[in-house]
């Protein structure tokens, strides 16, 4: 995967957690249409506070159904769920735009 063949197309703040995201398409293979979507790491102290939050917990607040039994960083739930709600009508927007998108990693 070139980076050169990824192009921005939108960027996410969540303002309570200032958690980011950054959604991408990615031109380096004309047969597949893809849409990458990256969390951006720590940037700041609230950042890492959250990071610090490293306690397993059930994934029970989570958007998507889970696996009986899973556990995840407590930081990474509280923070993703702020994060969706500002990336999920960006995100499902732009696949609607794209209309022949295969993949969204």
């Amino acid at each position: 995967l070139s980076l050169s063949r990824l192009e921005p197309l939108l960027q996410v703040i969540d303002p309570e957690s200032e958690s980011g995201a950054t959604i991408f398409r990615d031109n380096s293979n004309n047969d597949t249409k893809r849409l990458i979507v990256a969390c951006r790491g720590s940037a700041n102290p609230k950042n890492f506070g959250t990071n610090l939050k490293f306690k397993l917990v059930p994934a029970t607040r989570l958007s998507q159904p889970t696996p009986s039994g899973a556990m995840v960083h407590e930081g990474f739930q509280d923070a993703s769920l702020g994060l969706w709600k500002e990336l999920a009508k960006p995100l499902l927007s732009r696949i609607k735009e794209e209309e022949d998108v295969t993949e969204i990693i």
